[in-house]
């Protein structure tokens, strides 16, 4: 048993007759969007760490190991997920936990994104996950220049394809759905610091779904629930992170 958001159901064609619809979902629901966010934000509140609801998605409650259907949903509620804002700025939310090495022959020790995600249904709070809270230090630039969006542009249309170039040894072709691209901060490693401080930069992700076919089976997400970010580039030099 366990939730799921979704975002990864309601945008998948992936498991067709048994595909759940929107309205399906907000059929289980025994509360209003506007007073689960209400409960949710009173219990965030009292951390103290000044997080904000960033976005809201559905989640559902299954048993079993095939999937997500009809059949097995045991309950549902809103999922909301909450983030920091510097100077009104937001930590940009995706699906990305982070804390994965570069390679293995890295020497910085991982560490994964803060994350704090409330479930909220009908009796109440259902679900929480908190992980690494920030400590926020402080400004270390002020006022700085961002690239112009057309050079980010360019960098995102080159890598995409040298960073999907060995695709085809898996799949005979994969087209990208980007819904959206976000201006936010994300914390990056400091270089120059230890291996658990940071620093929080101003980036572009670009966020949707794909669709990807090979011999053995097709799959298509058209990436309008997303919240799966397929680059994160740096805003202010346009370093691919």
């Amino acid at each position: 048993s366990d939730w799921i958001e979704t975002a990864f159901l309601l945008g998948s064609e992936e498991n067709g007759e048994n595909r759940l619809t929107e309205e399906e979902v907000k059929g289980m629901l025994d509360i209003s969007l506007e007073d689960a966010q209400e409960i949710a934000e009173e219990k965030v509140e009292k951390l103290g760490w000044g997080l904000e609801v960033y976005n809201w998605d559905y989640a559902v409650f299954h048993h079993g190991e095939n999937g997500v259907n009809r059949d097995n949903i045991l309950d549902a509620g809103y999922l909301f997920h909450f983030t920091r804002k510097l100077d009104g700025v937001p930590v940009t939310y995706t699906d990305d936990y982070g804390g994965g090495l570069e390679d293995m022959d890295s020497t910085l020790v991982p560490w994964s994104y803060e994350r704090c995600d409330i479930i909220v249904g009908g009796d109440g709070v259902q679900n929480v996950e908190i992980y690494n809270p920030y400590e926020i230090g402080e400004v270390q630039t002020e006022n700085v220049k961002l690239m112009d969006f057309d050079s980010i542009i360019k960098i995102y249309e080159q890598m995409m394809e040298v960073s999907n170039a060995d695709i085809t040894k898996y799949e005979s072709s994969r087209t990208y759905h980007i819904k959206k691209i976000v201006l936010g901060l994300c914390r990056i490693y400091d270089p120059a610091a230890d291996n658990d401080t940071g620093l929080l930069v101003p980036v572009w992700d670009f966020i949707g779904g794909f669709d990807a076919v090979n011999d053995d089976y097709t799959m298509k997400n058209n990436g309008e629930y997303s919240n799966q970010s397929f680059m994160t580039i740096n805003a202010i030099d346009g370093t691919v992170i």
